[in-house]
């Protein structure tokens, strides 16, 4: 098998486990009320805050979406919109007490599947992972632009 066939190998079986570990981990959060995304931006939002459209740049996502995850979280009361002190035109997104809780239990979900999926991996293997994980994804900051297609 040719390096490039193994290339595509690879990434379709990264694809796959990534899609698998991201259903396992929103399905462990759903039973605990939260969705990943949710729970990302619990995540996110640290002691201080941010402004919204901060979370929308740090997720690279539509502002949107990210009003619509906010608006949620609002709901379920885990964040609470407040008047930024330094501009007045922006309203900073806050966690809420109730938000904090989610968000430590959102953490040990998060840990628990992990711990689920990589517990029985040789440290050796999982550092070698990281490694490779690691190149891949500086791989991709040095090429940001798919080859052209060829006709």
């Amino acid at each position: 098998m040719s390096s490039v066939e193994q290339g595509v190998q690879a990434a379709e079986l990264l694809l796959r486990v990534m899609k698998r570990m991201r259903r396992r981990v929103d399905d462990a959060l759903t039973e605990h009320g939260l969705t990943l995304p949710r729970a990302k931006v619990l995540g996110a939002l640290g002691d201080e805050g941010c402004p919204q459209a901060a979370l929308a740049a740090h997720f690279d996502l539509a502002p949107r979406t990210v009003t619509e995850l906010v608006d949620g979280l609002e709901r379920a009361g885990y964040v609470e919109r407040q008047p930024d002190p330094d501009d007045r035109r922006v309203r900073r997104v806050t966690l809420t007490d109730d938000g904090r809780e989610a968000h430590d239990r959102a953490a040990h979900v998060r840990s628990t599947v992990m711990d689920q999926v990589f517990g029985d991996l040789p440290d050796e293997d999982l550092q070698n992972l990281i490694r490779i994980l690691t190149r891949v994804n500086e791989h991709l900051d040095a090429n940001p632009q798919p080859p052209p297609a060829q006709g």
